[in-house]
């Protein structure tokens, strides 16, 4: 696949959702080329050519950068994005809902998702995004997420 967005500077991780017969790509982007600053969306009826629609979710003011995300249905028929966004240099998990794939809004319940620091690095060198959901037999789900644990002497191996 060869995918060149116009509307960027500069193109990082994507993660895809299939929906009524298309690709939905979405992608972290940098406008000005100096942190990344917004998720854009994409796309294809194929899964290798593909339309740019343009910028879909903007670093919230009070973040530094934002993170790699995922994109689920939840039963009700709408969609739900978990993404993660740094301030101070933490980085912490956020979640927005959508009905079309294209318009977001946040969602202050539940608020941002933090590291449980007994296992992982919730400090600046810590890694917290890009959870996966797996459906559970009866409803539910189980998520797994990239995490950066502790590397500490009396860990267990």
């Amino acid at each position: 696949m060869l995918f060149r967005p116009a509307k960027v500077a500069e193109l990082w991780d994507s993660w895809l959702y299939r929906h009524e017969d298309a690709h939905w790509m979405f992608f972290l982007h940098k406008s000005d080329g100096s942190r990344w600053d917004g998720i854009s969306l994409a796309r294809s009826a194929d899964g290798v050519h593909y339309e740019e629609l343009g910028s879909v979710v903007e670093v919230a003011p009070d973040a530094d950068s934002l993170g790699s995300g995922t994109v689920h249905r939840l039963p009700d028929g709408r969609f739900i994005m978990n993404l993660s966004e740094t301030r101070r240099g933490v980085q912490r998990i956020y979640f927005l809902a959508s009905r079309d794939l294209r318009t977001w809004h946040r969602l202050s319940d539940p608020g941002p998702l933090a590291p449980d620091s007994r296992f992982y690095d919730d400090g600046p060198t810590g890694r917290w995004d890009g959870i996966d959901v797996l459906a559970r037999p009866g409803g539910g789900g189980v998520g797994y997420l990239t995490a950066r644990p502790w590397n500490r002497p009396d860990d267990p191996e």
